[in-house]
């Protein structure tokens, strides 16, 4: 799957968007014992698994992301700021990882990687979780 993705992954948080709300819409109208491919799962769990693709995919986690793709951008987010070694890029990656965690309703979490931001010196982990 990465190999495919990799050849447009400037333009994938766009067109992820759109499939991830297609795929919602089909759960919705698909009697309840249909089990549809949970998509963002397996991206979510692509990054987990090797996190240098996180790099690949850094338009997702640098460009304002609709709901649907919000906790594929919050893994691939948090994935490029662990691995940032420049103190500014972590801290920029925190505040959009900040954003999408909100936007999924995960606002404690939220809360948790903007205050990060401000202490960015001390502690460089960040606990989240349910990421990957």
């Amino acid at each position: 799957m990465f190999t495919a993705l990799r050849q447009n992954a400037a333009t994938f948080g766009g067109r992820l968007g759109r499939i991830l709300y297609d795929l919602h819409a089909l759960r919705v109208l698909r009697p309840k014992d249909e089990i549809v491919h949970p998509l963002d799962e397996r991206l979510v769990q692509m990054v987990a698994e090797k996190p240098d693709r996180g790099e690949t995919f850094v338009d997702v986690a640098t460009s304002e992301s609709p709901f649907w793709t919000a906790k594929f951008a919050a893994c691939v987010t948090l994935t490029i700021a662990e691995r940032a070694t420049n103190p500014e890029t972590k801290a920029v990656y925190l505040n959009n990882l900040a954003t999408f965690l909100s936007a999924l309703g995960r606002r404690e979490e939220a809360l948790a990687a903007a205050v990060r931001t401000k202490i960015i010196g001390s502690d460089n982990s960040v606990i989240l979780s349910d990421l990957r």
